[in-house]
């Protein structure tokens, strides 16, 4: 059996998706992409798919094009939700040449819709070499397809560039294979929009490894701090790697005072470094290390707020946020976290 599999087919009525995925993947249970109501995951409003989008694609200086706001957008507006045009196995398992892959991507590309097709072909390449290879590498971000890991393709997203302290956040949902962009921040008229592509509480030369997939030297506002504005950063960055190493320690278990002034350090550094996106997984440890301590009270209090944030800042049903509502459910929270 071939390794790769590709399909090109309808989706979500006559939008096309090619899945270059193996063939045990391609045959899993397809009802796992469904249509979801994310309306009872959030209680924030959203644009339709029909209404105009919130921002004008323009020439940035030293980036190339890049995405503008037109109109003002709240934080935890939805700014943006699509679908993907290619969703492609991250890793395969078997060998397989080069000429063999490429043959798999054009032969399932070349079977979408021609609309779909244009998109893909406007976007930035970086890379050099097969155009339509250049294009997915330089463009696509991580996704889930049948629990495996996958590369998607989304055309309007790819348009928002990088920044290490974005004012939006991405949302994949793997029930719909949905990307959402929700504002990070208040964005205003004219002002770019931007997402993070590496994890938002990496270091300044991890960050900058991390981006070379996309091949670019990130200049965003951080990046182009000065040594001791940056050095400041990492050090920040680098103190919460400590705070949750010594929250680990099994000396703490019999000082709660301790804890608690290490968790207000924590809390701390995510507001000054602008990283509460990430506040649900770090809120889920803090639960974990409160119910070792047989701090249920607090811990089930921490575990409610790592649900919260990681349901608005990751998703309802990001594989992380399923994980923390079970842990909730534990303790007879409710789904949401709002028992």
């Amino acid at each position: 059996m071939a390794p790769m599999d590709a399909r090109a087919e309808d989706f979500r009525g006559n939008k096309g998706l090619l899945v270059i995925t193996s063939p045990e993947v391609a045959a899993g249970d397809v009802s796992l992409v469904e249509d979801f109501d994310t309306q009872s995951a959030s209680t924030q409003s959203s644009p339709e798919s029909t209404d105009p989008l919130p921002f004008e694609v323009e020439t940035i200086p030293g980036k190339g094009l890049g995405a503008v706001a037109n109109i003002r957008i709240r934080a935890g507006d939805v700014i943006l939700r699509e679908h993907p045009v290619v969703m492609q196995l991250a890793q395969v398992s078997e060998p397989i040449s080069w000429m063999q892959a490429l043959w798999v991507l054009e032969e399932g590309f070349i079977r979408l819709p021609r609309e779909d097709q244009q998109r893909v072909f406007e976007l930035s390449r970086s890379t050099g070499g097969h155009v339509l290879e250049d294009i997915i590498r330089t463009n696509t971000f991580g996704a889930s397809f049948n629990n495996v890991a996958h590369l998607g393709l989304f055309p309007n997203v790819a348009r928002i560039n990088h920044a290490c302290k974005p004012n939006a956040i991405t949302r994949f949902s793997p029930r719909t294979l949905e990307l959402e962009i929700v504002a990070y921040k208040d964005i205003l008229p004219g002002e770019e929009l931007s997402i993070s592509y590496s994890m938002l509480n990496m270091l300044h030369q991890d960050r900058r490894k991390a981006l070379q997939e996309w091949g670019f030297n990130c200049t965003c506002a951080l990046c182009s701090s000065p040594p001791e504005v940056l050095a400041i950063s990492d050090a920040y960055r680098r103190r919460l790697s400590e705070i949750f190493s010594e929250l680990k320690d099994p000396v703490l278990a019999g000082s709660p005072s301790l804890v608690a002034e290490l968790i207000d350090e924590l809390e701390d550094i995510m507001v000054k470094e602008e990283l509460t996106a990430q506040a649900g997984e770090f809120y889920g440890i803090v639960a974990g290390v409160y119910r070792n301590m047989g701090e249920m009270e607090l811990s089930k209090e921490y575990a409610k707020l790592a649900v919260e944030k990681l349901v608005a800042f990751a998703g309802y049903d990001d594989e992380r946020t399923v994980r923390a509502r079970e842990v909730l459910l534990e303790f007879g929270g409710t789904q949401l976290g709002t028992g």
